[in-house]
């Protein structure tokens, strides 16, 4: 699978776990530190998130990293 490919479907997960928790790409934004758009980015899988980015994403919206 292509990498991009990849980040998309990440994506997917991360907007997925978001709208059920009933959050919104802000809140994402204001507990990452980034910009809402960097959020939008992530979702849409245009942009790559470090180890660290992903690990607070995946403990904030209870992903299981590992399958991440």
């Amino acid at each position: 699978m292509a990498e991009e490919a990849i980040w998309a479907k990440r994506g997917k997960v991360i907007k997925n776990a978001r709208e059920s928790k009933g959050l919104f790409q802000k809140d994402l934004a204001n507990f990452l530190n980034v910009k809402p758009n960097t959020v939008s980015n992530y979702e849409s899988g245009t942009r790559k998130m470090d180890f660290d980015t992903v690990r607070d994403l995946c403990r904030l919206l209870d992903i299981n990293i590992n399958i991440f």
